[in-house]
């Protein structure tokens, strides 16, 4: 089994390199709705760092039913929670949903790759997801097969980074599953004509926007791309994106 160690030195000017999408990648799978989820009296404690209470609240919504049913979508891939630094503290939900998967399919947890930076994406608007990355490090088995899991949803940019670190370092995703979202941002990869409809709507933006975020729109997740699309003008992108990444810079995590 060959390992591809993976080490960042974290700075502000460090952006993730973006793979692209192939249409035969699955979009993320949705376990439940988020108001369920959200009201769930453990689901507090599971996002602040419980584990106990994140796998009560896990078994709440994925069961040896639905876990069987998986079962046959995959061929024995690595188990990637996303481990998230959370106002709160260190969202416990994904390794909850790790652990019941695993009990169910005897599948391994990776325990060797982990989120570096303090996003902030809970909450926070499209732009500040774009331009404030996801980044991870850690030990990628090179060629295997790894099932990404996380809590929630939102525009895919979380799941869209760990998709392309860990094909950057040689190993392939099986799939993307999430206890909540909205069902729209289950569309992960970018649809070919929305693609389309962004750069005959914002095409002329295309190089200054990978000047900023250091991708094409075409490494861009759906629900991404959609954002940019509502925007009415360039120079909307442009403000929206140069606040946002002002406003980072001042953040202090």
């Amino acid at each position: 089994m060959k390992i591809n160690k993976i080490n960042l030195t974290i700075g502000k000017t460090l952006s993730i390199q973006r793979t692209g999408w192939e249409r035969s990648q699955h979009d993320a799978l949705i376990y439940a709705f988020i108001d369920e989820v959200k009201n769930h009296p453990d689901y507090q404690l599971a996002k602040s760092g419980h584990y106990e209470n994140a796998v009560l609240l896990v078994q709440s919504f994925i069961n040896e039913n639905i876990i069987l049913k998986l079962d046959h979508n995959y061929k024995n891939p690595i188990i990637l929670p996303i481990m998230a630094e959370e106002k709160q503290g260190k969202n416990a939900i994904p390794m909850g949903m790790a652990d019941i998967i695993n009990r169910y399919t005897g599948w391994k947890v990776s325990e060797n790759i982990y989120q570096t930076n303090k996003a902030g994406h809970t909450g926070a608007n499209g732009w500040h997801r774009i331009t404030t990355p996801a980044l991870f490090m850690g030990d990628v088995v090179i060629d295997a097969e790894y099932l990404i899991l996380d809590d929630f949803i939102g525009m895919g940019s979380t799941l869209a980074n760990v998709k392309s670190f860990i094909e950057n370092a040689g190993a392939k995703i099986a799939g993307f599953e999430v206890l909540t979202g909205k069902i729209k941002s289950s569309q992960l990869y970018l649809r070919s004509q929305t693609l389309d409809n962004l750069r005959e709507k914002h095409g002329q933006f295309e190089k200054e926007f990978k000047e900023i975020v250091k991708f094409d729109y075409e490494y861009l997740t759906e629900s991404e791309a959609r954002y940019l699309l509502r925007a009415k003008t360039v120079d909307r992108i442009r403000n929206q994106l140069t606040r946002s990444i002002c406003k980072n810079d001042g953040r202090k995590d």
